[in-house]
């Protein structure tokens, strides 16, 4: 599911819940963090290009790094479908 999609749902749900207007931009995004952390974390390999503004995480680097390892390994492994697991991780890090 997307992630607008995603939000749409628990938006709706909070509606549903009929809870005080005050609350319902806090509790949506306090909800959606979980969601939007993978999207947002992809979207920093964008500060690959030079002319991307923003402020650069210390760990560029790194997290390209290890994008570029995690798509070697899934080239040799069919059965790699999480980005982040840390059993995964212990095996990109090597190809780093």
């Amino acid at each position: 599911m997307s992630v607008a999609a995603q939000e749409a749902v628990l938006l709706d749900r909070l509606l549903a819940e009929d809870i005080p207007i005050e609350r319902l931009a806090p509790d949506f995004f306090a909800g959606i963090q979980s969601t939007i952390e993978t999207p947002w974390g992809v979207a920093v390999t964008d500060f690959v290009y030079p002319a991307t503004r923003g402020i650069r995480p210390p760990d560029l680097a790194q997290r390209l790094q290890y994008g570029m390892a995690l798509t070697k390994l899934a080239a040799q492994d069919p059965e790699v479908a999480a980005l982040r697991e840390p059993m995964l991780a212990a095996r990109v890090v090597p190809l780093m």
